[in-house]
């Protein structure tokens, strides 16, 4: 017994190329939310991009992140 049961099966091609594009736009969506959340919460002032608040509202985000992805990919609950 598997100790995570995966809807993905031995033998079944995985496109490579498709999870690189999922990767990509994962790192440009969190770019683009890092930003606008700088820009909103700060102005025009770009000093304080790698602050304290604008770090923690990374790691959430990348919490939250995460947590979907398990989501999205372990649990089934139509069964």
């Amino acid at each position: 017994m598997r100790p995570f049961p995966s809807r993905y099966r031995p033998g079944v091609p995985f496109v490579v190329w498709l999870a690189m594009t999922a990767v990509a736009n994962t790192v440009v969506n969190v770019f683009i939310a890092h930003f606008l959340f700088m820009l909103f919460a700060r102005g025009d002032t770009s000093g304080d991009f790698v602050g304290p608040p604008a770090l923690i509202v990374v790691t959430l985000m990348l919490l939250l992140l995460d947590f979907c992805l398990y989501l999205g990919r372990y649990p089934r609950f139509d069964r």
